[in-house]
This record gives C-alpha cells, structure tokens and sequence, in this order.
C-alpha cells in the first residue's frame, strides 16, 4: 500500500510529546507501506523539528532530528520523496 506522508505525520513521529505520537510511529513502521510525501514536507518538518527544539528545556537537540529526518528522506530512506516537474509551455507568454 502507498499512503502520502504530510509534515504533520513526520513531525508526530519524531516528536514523542507530540499528540499522535504512537500513531505516526506506528504508521511509519507498517512493514507493507510505502510511504511518500512532497519535496516541500523537508522544509515544513525542519522548520517544526528546530523550533521544536528550541523551546525544549530538554529532550533531543535540532542536529539529532534533523539527522533523522536527512536519513528518512534520504536515498534508501523510509519515506520517498515525489517530484513534480511541470513542462514548460510555448504557448504561455
């Protein structure tokens, strides 16, 4: 099965004090799912992920999500990022 991944999905799953938390990491360890997500979900979560960080008196630091979410969106990850390349049109001024 494929399901789209959306930056809420990731930033649930890698913030554990996040509501949903169980249910995202749960979601992104089905073995039969093949989950993908947009190239803008990279720098929604990044956003999230280190704004997350820097208002937390404790827990991990903005490097070691970032780290993950480079890992899960990288070549061989567990999430596939889809690229859309629009062709250009002449007939557009």
């Amino acid at each position: 099965m494929i399901a789209y991944v959306d930056s809420s999905v990731l930033v649930r799953a890698y913030l554990e004090d996040e509501l949903g938390h169980q249910d995202a990491v749960a979601l992104m360890q089905t073995p039969d799912l093949a989950a993908v997500t947009g190239t803008w979900t990279r720098i929604e979560v990044s956003g999230a992920l280190t704004r997350a960080a820097r208002s937390s008196h404790a827990g991990p630091e903005a490097d070691d999500l970032l780290a993950l979410l480079d890992a899960d969106l990288g070549s061989g990850g567990s999430v596939a990022e889809l690229t859309v390349h629009r062709p250009r049109s002449s007939a557009l001024p």
